[in-house]
């Protein structure tokens, strides 16, 4: 993944243990469910399992790393807040009563605006991944089909 520009060499580690995580869940849960239901459902339910599982992975790796930048993130931003309110009583004298409820009604707007963006923003990055999920067990149940038509032994196994 590394070397076609998907992550830097640095993360090749944790890139083999998220992957590699997924293809053994996805290859363990097909092996058990074949004999149990039809290969290409078995193929879809293996597919799907193993994509959420590893992607589960994937946002606690992400989480975990991220969990010191939150405290840093909203100590900074506490200062900011600091910062400006001594910079507002300073220029206080300056500013009229229409301009400070106009500057509270921009940023009530601002406000909604950004919330606005945040939720349509992981309703979008729910829809890709969705699609995605989607997509990659189409591709898998029509490969899975293919070799039942062409080398069904290949998918027979060892049981």
């Amino acid at each position: 993944l590394a070397m076609l520009g998907h992550g830097g060499i640095t993360v090749v580690g944790l890139n083999t243990i998220i992957v590699g995580s997924q293809a053994l869940i996805g290859w363990f849960l097909f092996i058990v469910l074949k004999e149990r239901i039809k290969p290409a459902a078995a193929a879809a339910a293996a597919t799907v399992t193993a994509l959420l599982i590893s992607t589960s992975l994937m946002i606690g790796v992400v989480g975990a790393t991220n969990a010191g930048w939150e405290s840093t993130l909203m100590h900074n931003h506490a200062k900011e807040e600091h910062h400006h309110s001594e910079n507002q009583e300073n220029n206080e004298h300056h500013i009229t009563a229409g301009e400070i409820h106009n500057h509270e009604d921009g940023h009530d707007a601002s406000l909604s605006e950004t919330g606005f963006l945040f939720k349509s923003g992981w309703l979008a990055l729910g829809l890709i991944w969705g699609l995605g999920i989607v997509i990659e067990t189409l591709v898998t149940v029509l490969i899975v089909r293919y070799f039942l038509k062409v080398r069904p032994e290949m998918l027979k196994g060892h049981s």
